[in-house]
């Protein structure tokens, strides 16, 4: 934002931090303009930076989502496949749970993988970007 004055930077400020700080999973928000023509790292007024601290994951809200209802108990069915601190790729996992006489079934997926919450919320979204950017 080349140009701008000390006091459109502290109201931008004021209403992004107050914006991020809206959501229930932040703790903390702190937004700053840059003055300082340092040899290292020459900031003009227009440079803002914000920085955001948030809560302990356990504090998070829980978003349900489509696959809610069955992801915990795949994944934890999983994990016990799994050692600790060992990286391991997927077939790998699958050939362990085969092994173990577990089940593996392969369900094809036909559309893009959508990972925003409701496939209503994204077609709006879809929709609304492209009025914007046409």
């Amino acid at each position: 934002m080349p140009g701008i004055s000390i006091g459109e930077v502290q109201k931008l400020l004021q209403v992004s931090d107050r914006t991020i700080g809206q959501f229930p999973e932040v703790d903390h928000v702190l937004g700053k303009a840059g003055r300082a023509e340092t040899s290292t790292d020459p900031a003009p007024l227009s440079m803002l930076e914000t920085v955001i601290t948030l809560k302990p994951a356990s504090a998070w809200r829980r978003v349900p989502t489509w696959y809610s209802s069955w992801a915990p108990a795949w994944a934890a069915s999983l994990f016990r496949h799994v050692t600790p601190g060992v990286s391991i790729d997927m077939p790998n996992v699958l050939e362990r749970v085969i092994a173990g006489k577990g089940q593996v079934a392969v369900y094809p997926i036909r559309e893009y993988w959508l990972d925003i919450g409701r496939l209503e919320d994204f077609e709006q979204a879809h929709a609304e970007f492209h009025e914007v950017f046409p």
